[in-house]
């Protein structure tokens, strides 16, 4: 997936001003000062949100050999950088949507490095999942896997027309 500046834009957006709000509190909690702490608070959330930026590019970059290895056998419909959610951890990597399957392949940077191979015809729903951008992909065997993707709505359509 050709990430486009407006994605950029808004995920810097979004953990600016989720980063952003919880550190403003805690600035006027700590100075009693709501102008610096809305100045600290917006600083801090700026550093955040750039960090998280620069790690979607860097992970990206990194990921590129894998997924071009991986298109050599296997023809990707679509892909994306992703987070999937195992047990209470969130572990990064690339998800790939294939004409037959969906395959996640987490990064090395990760302490626990998983590949998930969901066939499409187990797949009986996918939606929303109460995460920002996250998904929910449900399979015949009763599994419930969520992930967090960029512009979950293009994912989630790609998904159902494969599974339709």
């Amino acid at each position: 997936m050709k990430i486009r500046f407006r994605d950029y834009i808004v995920s810097f957006a979004v953990s600016l001003i989720g980063y952003s709000i919880p550190m403003i509190v805690l600035f006027i909690i700590l100075y009693r000062n709501f102008l610096k702490a809305l100045f600290l608070g917006v600083i801090a959330g700026s550093i955040f949100a750039l960090g998280m930026i620069i790690t979607v590019i860097v992970m990206k970059k990194r990921m590129k050999p894998f997924c071009n290895e991986f298109s050599l056998s296997n023809k990707v419909v679509f892909s994306t950088p992703a987070n999937v959610f195992k047990e209470k951890k969130s572990i990064g990597g690339v998800l790939l949507i294939t004409e037959d399957e969906i395959y996640f392949h987490s990064h090395k940077f990760n302490i626990e490095t998983i590949d998930i191979k969901i066939l499409l015809k187990d797949i009986i729903d996918v939606k929303n999942a109460n995460l920002i951008n996250c998904i929910l992909v449900k399979t015949k065997e009763n599994e419930s896997i969520k992930f967090a993707v960029f512009n979950r709505r293009y994912v989630i359509s790609i998904i159902r027309k494969m599974i339709s």
